[in-house]
């Protein structure tokens, strides 16, 4: 951000800074709060995004509900949390999706199967990923209501680490339920990192063969 303001600031240029603070509160990923902070106090005018085209409505409402509860929910005040505006258009449920069924849910693994694993990170992260891909095989085979199962593409699993991504493709394969990793790996390793490199060395030593 230093770079972009020394050369842009108080300049006939113009430069438009696409940010997103919800994103920026994202350590682990190498975000920097306060550098999106200070770009945001610095920049006279913002543009902000009203309409999700994304989710249905009922799952907006559930988030925004999760979200508005408290005045800042986090905890920095100048991270804004406006509440989410559904698009202009008809929702079409998924047809596994039962229309009283919650469109947001929470499940918590009994206290009883937690007992001694909290002193074990491991046993806690594998029956983490036991109960995941438990809910997910009942999803799929469906829970003898007569709904209609949900196709394994149409589920996917967000994790931390790639570790956890493959405790739970172990679960899964385990209970025979079809599953596919997407291992994202190091950003530097991809072939596209490599040409940058050999581009940014050419600009900084032009004299070098």
């Amino acid at each position: 951000y230093a770079i972009f303001r020394r050369l842009f600031q108080g300049k006939d240029t113009s430069l438009f800074l696409i940010g997103d603070p919800k994103q920026a509160i994202y350590g682990f990923r190498g975000a920097d709060l306060f550098t999106y902070l200070q770009a945001r106090r610095e920049i006279g005018r913002h543009y902000t995004l009203t309409r999700n085209w994304r989710s249905d409505s009922g799952l907006l409402q559930a988030v925004n509900t999760l979200f508005t509860w408290r005045s800042h929910p986090f905890i920095v005040p100048e991270i804004p949390c406006p509440p989410l505006m559904p698009a202009d258009r008809r929702d079409l449920p998924p047809p596994w999706l039962h229309p009283r069924e919650a469109p947001f849910s929470i499940f918590l693994l009994e206290k009883e199967a937690l007992v001694g694993a909290e002193k074990s990170r491991s046993r806690t992260n594998d029956l983490i990923a036991r109960g995941t891909a438990a809910r997910i095989a009942a999803l799929v085979r469906g829970d003898g209501s007569g709904r209609i199962p949900c196709p394994p593409g149409a589920i996917a699993v967000l994790v931390r680490f790639h570790r956890e991504a493959r405790l739970i493709q172990k679960a899964l394969r385990d209970l025979g339920v079809p599953q596919i990793l997407q291992n994202a790996g190091n950003v530097f390793d991809a072939p596209e990192a490599e040409d940058m490199e050999r581009i940014a060395s050419a600009l900084a030593f032009p004299g070098r063969e």
